[in-house]
């Protein structure tokens, strides 16, 4: 729990720029906000679970906490899988996409069919001095290890997927780089934890052992899957961008500039027309030459679905960046909603 909450408060600001609609906002960030949501549902059910004074339903809670389980773990997992589609065109999109909601499917139906795999009672014996007994896992099916197996697999496949896509590209790109780079780690780490489930799962040693890597596993996709979200914003961002690549700026810029150039009151009424037109057209020159030179991001970056300023324009990235290109074609909006 400690972990997720200073992720949270070290994050926060970022959290903030999207709800606060500083940041553009697009369909990935619904999941990107719902792992963190429903894994602090899952945090609320387990600590509920142990300060519990009276007796409750064991298995109903159980099956909560499974549920919750498996949604934060599909949500992760789809956060990574859902920019697999972008690097791929044509036809061969059409396929992966399909492939992908064919894979997803099979993994939220193996989450959603184990919710029941883990049996669970009251026992007075595990009573604390605060309560009357505590929730307890008295059995776990034989199958209960397939949806974790699954999870790798759909993983891998994700990873496998997206690695192909950027080499057919023959071409070098830094989002492509950092695509792969995100793709191994999330698979690493999420790796280790869901193979070490199956394999306490298979030995069958006891149903608290084939339980006790349950929260860091979901702590560890949640945690991994919005990190890696957010790496990937920020190293999409345009370079050296700063506040005066805001189409809107460029506009107070030209404003000021009008205004500056307005004749004096002291001048003569003649003289003061000539000059006050001549000025005023100085000052929208001024306005125009800002809004069109505003920022020394590359033409074929503004737009980009990663690139969080609201109002850029969007222009089509060059052939030598295709999955710049194809990112805004999938996510990017060219304001907010």
């Amino acid at each position: 729990m400690g972990i997720f909450v200073f992720d949270l408060v070290l994050n926060a600001r970022f959290d903030w720029s999207i709800l606060s609609g500083q940041r553009l906002r697009k369909w990935p960030q619904l999941l990107y906000f719902g792992t963190k949501l429903v894994f602090l549902v899952f945090l609320a059910l387990d600590t509920m679970l142990f300060w519990l004074e009276t007796e409750i339903d064991c298995q109903a809670a159980l099956i909560a906490v499974e549920w919750s389980m498996g949604a934060v773990v599909i949500m992760s997992s789809s956060l990574l899988a859902c920019r697999t589609v972008c690097v791929f065109f044509g036809t061969a999109k059409k396929v992966v996409t399909a492939l992908v909601l064919v894979f997803g499917a099979g993994l939220v139906a193996a989450w959603m069919h184990g919710v029941q795999d883990v049996s669970a009672a009251w026992s007075p014996a595990a009573a604390s001095p605060w309560n009357t007994g505590a929730c307890g896992p008295t059995a776990i099916k034989p199958t209960y290890y397939v949806k974790y197996l699954i999870t790798i697999l759909f993983d891998l496949f994700v990873l496998s997927v997206t690695v192909m896509g950027i080499m057919r590209m023959n071409s070098s790109s830094r989002i492509g780089d950092v695509l792969i780079k995100q793709g191994v780690v999330y698979f690493v780490l999420t790796f280790i934890v869901n193979f070490v489930i199956t394999v306490l799962t298979i030995l069958k040693l006891s149903p608290a052992m084939s339980l006790i890597a349950a929260m860091p596993q979901s702590l560890i996709c949640v945690v991994a899957s919005t990190r890696l979200y957010r790496e990937l914003v920020e190293e999409a961002q345009p370079r050296n961008v700063n506040s005066s690549s805001h189409p809107s700026s460029s506009s107070r810029t030209g404003t000021m500039a009008s205004k500056s150039l307005k004749p004096s009151a002291t001048a003569s009424q003649t003289s003061a027309s000539t000059s006050s037109v001549d000025k005023m057209e100085k000052g929208v020159t001024v306005q125009q030459t800002h809004a069109t030179h505003s920022s020394p991001m590359p033409e074929y970056l503004r737009g980009h679905p990663f690139n969080n300023l609201a109002t850029v324009p969007y222009a089509e990235a060059p052939a030598d960046d295709p999955v710049q290109a194809a990112y805004p074609r999938l996510l990017g909006r060219t304001s907010p909603v």
